[in-house]
Parts: structure tokens; sequence; C-alpha cells
């Protein structure tokens, strides 16, 4: 029996060696797969950080977009404003167009009828001296002028 209480021992022994052999193999495994975990876990905070980085400059980019928006609208308005001026100087001038025919027509028409007075009536031997003409001109331009109002 002594025999036999030796070799269950040793079968006991040989069991527990098998064991711990096998959970120290365990255990290296499971600490590689930590490890390996934890390196996993920086890279995701560093993708978490450059994710956040990317956000920041998302809301920076978006803020640059509102503003220039705004200032589109701004810019319409303002070449709104513009093309309305444009027509109504486009007006202005036409109309001052039309204003300087007239009178170039009335200062033709008074050129014509200071030319006419100019000549002696034929009935007298000596005319008399006229006023000078520009300045007669003139006169007969401001009365048609006058007459236009």
């Amino acid at each position: 029996m002594g025999d036999v209480s030796l070799s269950l021992g040793m079968v006991i022994d040989g069991l527990l060696v098998v064991l711990m052999v096998g959970l120290s193999a365990g255990l290296v495994l499971l600490h590689r797969r930590i490890a390996r975990l934890r390196s996993e876990q920086r890279l995701f905070a560093e993708l978490v950080a450059r994710l956040e980085a990317a956000s920041q400059q998302t809301r920076v980019a978006l803020d640059a977009f509102k503003k220039e928006a705004d200032n589109l609208t701004d810019l319409e308005q303002r070449i709104a404003v513009a093309r309305s001026l444009k027509e109504e100087l486009l007006v202005v001038t036409q109309a001052g167009e039309a204003l300087a025919d007239r009178l170039t027509g009335l200062a033709s028409t008074a050129r014509r009828a200071v030319k006419g007075t100019e000549h002696p009536p034929q009935g007298s031997a000596k005319a008399r001296p006229a006023a000078s003409s520009p300045q007669r001109e003139r006169v007969v331009v401001l009365e048609a002028l006058k007459s236009l109002r």
C-alpha cells in the first residue's frame, strides 16, 4: 500500500504541476491581451483626440461659412441698391439729354432771332449799334428757360 499511496501522491503532484503550467500559460496569454488592450486604448484615445480636433476645425469652418453667408447677403443687398441707383441715374441722364436737346433747339432759335434783329431796317440810313451778340444770346436763352418753367 505504500507504493500505491506514493504513486497516488506523485500523480496528484504531476496533475498539480500540469495545472500550474496551464495556469501560468493562461496568465501569460492574459497578460499579453491586457498589454494589447492598453495599447489599443492609447490608440483609441489618440483617435478620440484627433476626432475632437477635427470637430473643432469643422466648427471654425462652419462659423467662417456663416460669416461669409452674412457677407454675401450684405453684398447682394448692396448690389441691389447699386442696380437701383444705376437705373435712376440712367433715367436722370436720359432726362438731362432730352433737356439738353431742347436747350440746344432753343439756343438755335434764339440765335436765329438775334441774327434777325441785328440787320438794320431797310428804310433807315444808319443802323443803330446792337448789344453784344453773346450777351444778347444769353438774355434770349434765359428768357426761353424762364418760359419753360
